[in-house]
């Protein structure tokens, strides 16, 4: 049984801080913007209502990585296996021009400030150009790397923006759906409940619990 991550609009448990720690991103031809949205949680329960955040694009045509958030979890059970993961989740770019694409940095974080280690941290964008009007799922596939864990330790997402380039020099509105009952297909525009998942069992405690 795998693991599915939700995106999650609560507080974090864990909050590594509103810090991008990808060292691919941004790199020397990246414009950088960081649109300030607070840590949310990612959690192996479904959300219950559609949540969106957005930003602006930065106003020009050259390539440009723009940060939107981190997602952290639970402390980890167990170290990571190297495996494929899938990030499914509703986005839109406000107009064509924009040219945005994904990219997902996920990592293992220890309080108070060290990334232990990337399961991936890569400048290529993934899955399919965003949609330029409501938001839609975007789903996409990358190989992720095993890291050693140790107790208390987290799982980390930075989702970022990338563009290339836009086609024109304007700021655009970008938008991330998630926190829905519904999960994310490609194409799909229903409760978003966008998530990260990895085909790992038992990264987590299981709950349970007992009615006398």
């Amino acid at each position: 049984m795998a693991t599915k991550l939700y995106l999650r609009d609560g507080a974090a448990t864990n909050d590594p801080g509103e810090t991008n720690r990808s060292v691919a991103l941004p790199d020397g031809a990246d414009v950088f913007q960081d649109y300030g949205i607070a840590v949310k949680s990612l959690s192996t329960t479904i959300g219950t209502s559609e949540v969106e955040v957005t930003g602006s694009s930065t106003v020009n045509t050259v390539e440009t990585a723009e940060f939107f958030t981190s997602f952290s979890s639970e402390a980890l059970l167990t170290s990571i296996t190297a495996e494929t993961w899938t990030i499914a989740v509703d986005v839109s770019e406000g107009n064509a021009a924009a040219n945005s694409l994904m990219i997902p940095i996920v990592y293992v974080f220890r309080e108070p400030s060290t990334v232990v280690g990337f399961v991936i941290d890569a400048h290529t964008a993934i899955g399919n150009e965003w949609a330029a009007a409501v938001a839609a799922g975007r789903v996409a596939t990358f190989s992720g790397a095993a890291v050693t864990v140790e107790a208390g330790d987290y799982l980390v997402l930075e989702f970022w923006r990338h563009t290339a380039a836009q086609a024109m020099a304007m700021a655009y509105t970008q938008t991330l759906a998630y926190d829905g009952t519904v999960d994310v297909t490609e194409d799909s525009t229903t409760s978003a409940a966008s998530y990260l998942e990895t085909p790992q069992n038992g990264l987590f405690a299981v709950r349970r619990i007992f009615i006398s």
